[in-house]
């Protein structure tokens, strides 16, 4: 075998390994953006911080009570009343929940800013429903 073609046949295998780490990533960050616009809307939603923990209530009018680390519950209460855009911008730059900042990730924060606004206009449910 000679060098040539073992050359040839590592830059073969290194172009289908970036193929492949291209098609996972960005599958995976489809998922992703949906996964944290439902994270998001669930704590969006809560109203009253107490020893408890956050005080959340549907728009039906029920509500429940959100137990999670105290930096997360208070996180949230902070930005209760904001934006869906603020919001979404201050869950994706806070690098203690993720480790990263993840509007780095391109067309991300966008994406999440979109979906929420679907579930704000037509519910959880129906936005879940697109993901099956």
């Amino acid at each position: 075998i000679s060098k040539q073609y073992i050359k040839n046949h590592m830059e073969i295998n290194n172009v289908l390994l970036e193929y492949e780490n291209y098609y996972y990533k960005y599958q995976y960050v489809d998922g992703l953006k949906y996964e944290l616009s439902f994270y998001i809307q669930f704590y969006h939603l809560g109203r009253e911080l107490t020893d408890a923990g956050l005080v959340a209530v549907r728009p039906n009018g029920d509500s429940y009570v959100i137990s999670d680390d105290r930096s997360v519950l208070e996180f949230y209460y902070q930005h209760k009343d904001c934006s869906i855009k603020d919001l979404v911008h201050a869950v994706c730059t806070n690098t203690d929940f993720w480790g990263k900042d993840l509007t780095l990730i391109p067309g991300f924060e966008e994406n999440v800013v979109s979906i929420l606004d679907d579930i704000q206009a037509g519910g959880t449910y129906e936005e879940m429903k697109k993901c099956l």
